[in-house]
């Protein structure tokens, strides 16, 4: 609470050795065979492969360098089906360091 003014309870913290192992669990706790998740792309390798293993369906959206590889509404907004589940999100974005504003 100190360092950013927010209140946590016990219940809203996850505990994981590494980014990959807390996005792989809630993955897995998420998502069932059908499901879809959808994934920015530029990607870290590993996210499809997470997604496959929960028995899931990944969605990559492609983003373009003339966009500065910011996901852009248009495109998510296509990609999203009554099938989908989750988009895995990373700001700033892993590997072209693309950072999406608080209005993007």
């Amino acid at each position: 609470q100190t360092r950013k003014g927010t209140a946590y309870a016990p219940d809203e913290i996850l505990l994981a050795n590494g980014a990959k192992q807390a996005v792989y669990q809630g993955v897995l706790a998420a998502c069932s065979p059908g499901d879809e998740v959808i994934i920015p792309a530029p990607y870290w390798p590993s996210y499809p492969e997470i997604v496959r293993l929960a028995g899931a369906t990944p969605v990559i959206v492609e983003t373009k360098a003339s966009d500065g590889y910011i996901l852009q509404p248009d495109d998510l907004a296509a990609a999203i089906t009554p099938k989908t589940k989750m988009l895995i999100f990373c700001n700033p974005s892993n590997p072209t360091g693309a950072v999406h504003s608080r209005e993007e």
